[in-house]
């Protein structure tokens, strides 16, 4: 497996604050020489850019000289094109997945599987070093993965033109029972969480949906144990700003006036009144009481700046399905994943709603040894 090293660039023998701030100056002054090209002279890929994660202005905060910034985790673990694994104990007690969102450019697709949960400015990857440090504190041991897949909002001639359906199934087995990724989610009897941003969320749908047809259509399969496991032990969901029956984004002229620039098939699916996203809702609303699958939201209150377009993306959403437990939170569409500190409210939420369901878990584990030694025959 393919070992990846992601750190600060920082002068041996000296604190980095110095040189942090010299790497900080160069790049604010690279910035504002591309803000300040003429529209007649920009190329569109730059408009395109400042509008995905890396140049979006309110979650690119460059931190000043003596501010503490986040060190990112030394490295992570390749298990297939698909998968990465960002920690692993050595015995866990939980298995974490998170799947990110849209992303504006081919360049953004690369990396957004670690960069769209770095910290809030920009610095290291906090599903890899601050929600593990934080849930031992309560004794509990994670396995936190994150998934790599094409969500592009633009279609190109090898990136976004994969639909929803091809999506969801190529990840199930790269998930959960492909010998070649070695991730098998959901077979080692713990609870399985799974985290979704934006369009990830509807993601998780289509991949849980996929595994429940496919458990009951290979009933004979030697996969089905596997499926039938994952379901077993799929105990949460947790949405981040996920448009479960619109998003504003969907708007494409607004944000694409350009006519060359076509629609990629996965942004149908944010659109308002969508028969896939609709179908999607009633489906993963029958799983959840089926298999006892707990969820829990937030949503952004804060509008958010690509460019062309300058709104809240995922508003509150109506009465009816995943309308409930709806949280607030005061971050746009992009910063709503990228906490600053153990004390961001997204963090908060996301690690009670966690550690409640290993809580509960682990009561429910007693209770059956107290049950299962009680109807032992004495001897």
């Amino acid at each position: 497996m393919e070992q990846h090293t992601y750190s600060l660039k920082r002068t041996e023998g000296t604190t980095g604050v110095s040189d942090y701030r010299e790497d900080r100056d160069v790049l604010i002054a690279k910035r504002k020489t591309n803000l300040n090209r003429s529209p007649q002279s920009s190329a569109a890929g730059l408009r395109y850019r400042k509008m995905g994660l890396v140049f979006s202005k309110s979650d690119s905060v460059i931190p000043e000289a003596g501010q503490e910034v986040p060190a990112p985790a030394p490295s992570f673990t390749k298990i297939s094109e698909s998968v990465y694994e960002l920690y692993a104990d050595e015995n866990p007690n939980v298995e974490i997945v998170f799947f990110h969102g849209l992303q504006f450019t081919v360049e953004d697709l690369k990396d957004a599987y670690w960069r769209s949960f770095t910290y809030k400015n920009g610095v290291g990857c906090w599903p890899m070093s601050l929600l593990p440090e934080s849930l031992a504190k309560k004794g509990n041991r994670a396995r936190v993965l994150t998934v790599c897949y094409d969500t592009s909002a633009t279609k190109h001639q090898k990136k976004g033109r994969i639909d929803i359906y091809n999506l969801a199934d190529q990840l199930v087995e790269s998930l959960i029972t492909s010998s070649r990724s070695t991730a098998y989610i959901g077979q080692r009897g713990v609870p399985v969480i799974l985290v979704g941003h934006s369009l990830g969320g509807i993601l998780i749908k289509q991949v849980v949906a996929h595994v429940d047809v496919e458990a009951r259509l290979k009933l004979k399969h030697p996969r089905h144990k596997m499926l039938q496991k994952f379901l077993g032990n799929l105990k949460g969901v947790f949405y981040m700003s996920t448009p479960h029956h619109r998003s504003q984004i969907a708007r494409w002229e607004s944000m694409f006036p350009e006519k060359s620039v076509k629609k990629a098939p996965v942004l149908g699916l944010l659109e308002v009144l969508s028969k896939d996203t609709s179908r999607l809702n009633k489906v993963m609303f029958l799983l959840m009481k089926k298999h006892d699958i707990k969820m829990a939201q937030v949503n952004e209150t804060e509008k958010t700046n690509l460019g062309y377009f300058n709104e809240i993306v995922v508003k509150d959403p109506p009465d009816g399905m995943f309308s409930d437990p709806f949280i607030p939170v005061p971050d746009n569409h992009i910063t709503i994943c990228r906490p600053e500190s153990s004390e961001s409210v997204t963090f908060k939420h996301l690690l009670t709603f966690i550690e409640n369901i290993l809580a509960e878990q682990a009561a429910l584990q007693k209770k059956l040894e107290i049950f299962r030694n009680s109807s032992k025959t004495p001897q």
